[in-house]
């Protein structure tokens, strides 16, 4: 009671305790205080409510946060499988590639079993028939002894026919043996030609890059002497550099009177020197380009080195960064592949243009179409093991490829000046004092890549090398 006199509740009605009864004021008050006993119990429990509603609010933020980092990690984990999966697409695409190669290659030999099977059927037909006309004869030999000879003849037949359906048997399990046989050999032999190719490709890219740094020296030794300066690269290395069959050869001339021991500072100090280096494409280079070509095949122009014209000379004494603008492939439109073969045979803008497209078709992320190993082991697989044996030329021809397209991805990069994105930077004066034979080897590419340069003129994958608007 004194608890609840004392409270709020009591010094709030104290001035209604002199205007109304005792009892009355009694009972009001004690109808206030229980009910603001009440109503302090119903606050107590929503503070508690509200407590738990706030310790469940932090464990759902808490929660909240661990599920969106396992969502995170999901979305991480979403994209590592979605690598893995391009990747699968894309071996699975060089699996089927390699299985349409073995299909094309087996094609031939199930033919050759199927006609040597419709052979045995016929003459298995064949004994049937001569068995069914023994059984007549054989009916007929108890009505008259005259037909004896003719009987015993046909006898004969019948063995001579059963020996030649046996032997023919015998031929189509052998045959089927040595396709078995040969199958088995192709594998393996395929497999040890691309090892081989793949080796000795590394080993002609390091040979290169030595030579290079060789270069390189020379080039900084003429720079800071401001003389010319004489190769000290060995011809020999030079030759086995660029293949077993690329034909290099070093030419030295000196215009003043050499002297008989020159020493070392002498050979730098020259004021006459010049170094020339030139180089031609074994017989199987010349004759695809024979091939390929649709007309004019009486000259040979991948032996013939091109020179520029004075409007092209006087392009290349303008800045390198100039983009070169070629009028035949801007200004045509190209109906076929021969068309096209005809305008690279005659133009080396053209080709120049066209090693550019490839040079940045291969340059482009996910791509494989230009000048990659992956296509040049598809084409040499496609052109070089249909035959069932191989031998050391075809051998040298998967070697030659490879070195042909890195010599390819040399000139693009040459050309574009270092910008996959752009054009040709490079005119044809300037591509003729950086390789010589520069024009006649892009001529010679552009040419085994007719198809792949055609198929991107036609469907405008290139914005450099595409039809006219």
């Amino acid at each position: 009671m004194n608890s609840s006199k004392n409270s709020p509740i009591s010094d709030l009605i104290a001035p209604l305790k002199s205007s109304i009864s005792q009892h009355l004021f009694e009972s009001v008050r004690r109808d206030l205080c229980i009910r603001e006993s009440r109503y302090d119990g119903e606050k107590n429990l929503l503070l508690h409510k509200l407590k738990k509603i706030s310790s469940d609010h932090d464990i759902l933020e808490k929660q909240f946060r661990q599920v969106k980092t396992e969502y995170g990690n999901l979305i991480l984990r979403d994209g590592e499988k979605s690598c893995e999966l391009s990747e699968l697409r894309r071996q699975l695409g060089e699996l089927r590639a390699e299985n349409e190669s073995k299909t094309r290659d087996h094609a031939e030999l199930v033919k050759q079993l199927t006609e040597s099977r419709l052979e045995l059927k016929q003459m298995k037909h064949s004994a049937s028939e001569l068995r069914v006309e023994n059984e007549e004869l054989g009916k007929k030999l108890g009505e008259t002894a005259s037909f004896e000879e003719e009987i015993r003849v046909w006898k004969e037949k019948y063995e001579a026919a059963m020996k030649e359906v046996a032997a023919a048997e015998e031929k189509a399990r052998r045959e089927k043996e040595v396709v078995v046989s040969e199958n088995v050999k192709l594998k393996m032999t395929k497999d040890a030609v691309v090892d081989a190719a793949i080796n000795k490709f590394r080993c002609f890219d390091k040979r290169v890059a030595t030579l290079e740094g060789n270069l390189a020296a020379l080039k900084v030794t003429i720079h800071s002497s401001g003389q010319p300066v004489v190769s000290t690269v060995p011809d020999k290395e030079l030759r086995n550099s660029f293949g077993t069959n690329a034909k290099h050869e070093a030419l030295l001339r000196c215009k003043t009177k050499p002297s008989s021991k020159p020493s070392f500072t002498e050979k730098y100090s020259s004021a006459s020197i010049t170094i020339c280096i030139s180089d031609s494409d074994d017989d199987g280079e010349a004759k695809g380009l024979k091939r390929k070509r649709g007309f004019n095949s009486s000259s040979d122009h991948s032996k013939t080195p091109l020179t520029p014209k004075p409007s092209q000379q006087k392009n290349s004494k303008s800045d390198n960064n100039v983009e070169v603008e070629s009028v035949d492939s801007s200004a045509k439109r190209w109906e076929s592949e021969a068309d096209m073969v005809r305008d690279l045979e005659k133009n080396p803008e053209i080709c120049m243009r066209a090693i550019c497209a490839l040079y940045r078709q291969h340059m482009n992320v996910g791509e494989s179409k230009g000048f990659s190993e992956v296509d040049a082991f598809r084409i040499s697989v496609s052109q070089v093991y249909i035959s069932t044996t191989l031998t050391n030329r075809d051998i040298h021809n998967v070697t030659y490829f490879i070195h042909f397209l890195y010599r390819g991805k040399i000139l693009g990069n040459f050309l574009v000046n270092g910008d996959i994105h752009g054009g040709v930077k490079k005119s044809v004066a300037k591509l003729v004092e950086y390789d010589r034979d520069g024009p006649n080897k892009c001529r010679r590419i552009a040419m085994d890549h007719s198809s792949r340069l055609f198929e991107i003129y036609k469907n405008k994958e290139d914005p450099h090398f595409a039809p006219p608007h």
